[in-house]
């Protein structure tokens, strides 16, 4: 189990590995979605295409990270969740609560649109 961060343009990706179930790796999570707002990061994207299983715990750290970064006028958004954790997700209805896509490549075009968006509203 590890947690890679890695920077494309600037939205910063946590990739969680393997199993989170709320033991030191879900801590390490929470601390780096809290450094991440201290630091000011106002993209983020969780990319779960290497985590093989996500229990409560975890999911709990993004759905209360949620809302920080709201508050701050950031984003937080999920990725490449296997079909386990989008079980979950259904389940848990987090769809309700964060854009989920099914590729990186996809999550990170939405954050440009979104920028242009923005842009153009002005």
């Amino acid at each position: 189990m590890s947690l890679t961060i890695r920077t494309v343009g600037d939205v910063t990706i946590l990739c969680p590995k393997g199993m989170y179930v709320g033991g030191a790796e879900t801590r390490e999570l929470e601390t780096k979605l809290e450094e991440l707002l201290l630091a000011g990061a106002r993209k983020v994207l969780v990319n779960l295409a290497d985590t093989d299983y996500l229990s409560s715990p975890p999911l709990n750290v993004l759905l209360c990270a949620r809302p920080k970064f709201l508050e701050r006028r950031g984003q937080i958004k999920l990725c490449a969740p296997n079909r386990k954790i989008n079980l979950v997700f259904v389940t848990a209805r987090v769809g309700l609560a964060f854009d989920i896509f099914e590729t990186e490549h996809e999550a990170l075009s939405k954050f440009e649109s979104q920028d242009r968006s923005a842009a153009t509203a002005f």
